[in-house]
């Protein structure tokens, strides 16, 4: 299993982060003329996107893609594509193409196909991938019990699949689409960027022998070469 690399604040952590993914980034424009970038949303890498977008590297040979995103418009406070126009998607950065995972359709079902038709045109698998974790042990929208879990880890390959939140609190803006762990395989660089004790204890947990089912996360971490970077 990796190791995790500890940082004294998260300021210190969001550097480091940024700094690693705008290497694997332009090592991939200099080996193969482009690159795609795989992001997270929730407040954690949120520094490490603000560092990233001024990254003198050449971002209009850069695709970025979520990882996973809520069946809203992008004018909903809850919507990754906003965040990430927010926090990633400008100064330098503002020269990416970014690919949205919602589309026009009423729900990730009737979405589904755009979706999929819009990421078939990108150059999977990423070149950087930044996932998180939540103290449930999900990644990308990968939720304990939830519908779609299997499809979404174990599914026939394909860029995304249809996801939502586990249990009674799912509600319309919980329903989601996710790339699936198919398409994350082969990412040149991976990290997991997590921050606060409990996400750490959770982490614990997760390194432990136990279902992939019960703490999804651990689709990943056997995953060699995982850059695992905590602050508290």
């Amino acid at each position: 299993m990796p190791d995790v690399i500890e940082h004294s604040t998260r300021q210190a952590q969001a550097e480091a982060v940024a700094a690693e993914m705008a290497a694997a980034l332009d090592a991939a424009i200099r080996e193969k003329g482009a690159a795609l970038l795989a992001c997270s949303g929730g407040s954690t890498p949120a520094a490490a996107y603000e560092a990233l977008s001024h990254a003198d590297i050449d971002w209009s040979k850069i695709s970025v893609v979520l990882v996973d995103e809520r069946w809203v418009d992008e004018d909903h406070e809850k919507s990754n594509a906003a965040f990430l126009r927010r926090t990633l998607l400008k100064n330098r950065a503002a020269a990416a193409h970014f690919v949205p995972l919602k589309t026009a359709g009423d729900s990730p079902a009737l979405g589904l196909d755009a979706v999929l038709s819009a990421l078939a045109a990108l150059p999977f698998p990423p070149d950087a991938a930044l996932m998180g974790m939540g103290t449930d042990g999900h990644t990308a929208s990968w939720f304990p019990g939830a519908d779609g879990l299997d499809a979404a880890l174990n599914g026939p390959e394909r860029a995304a699949a249809i996801a939502g939140a586990s249990g009674a609190a799912a509600s319309g803006q919980d329903q989601r689409i996710t790339l699936t762990a198919s398409a994350l395989d082969g990412a040149g660089w991976m990290g997991l960027m997590i921050a606060g004790d409990d996400k750490r204890q959770a982490l614990e947990e997760a390194l432990t022998d136990g279902p992939v089912a019960e703490m999804p996360v651990r689709a990943i971490l056997p995953r060699p070469g995982l850059r695992i970077h905590w602050a508290a």
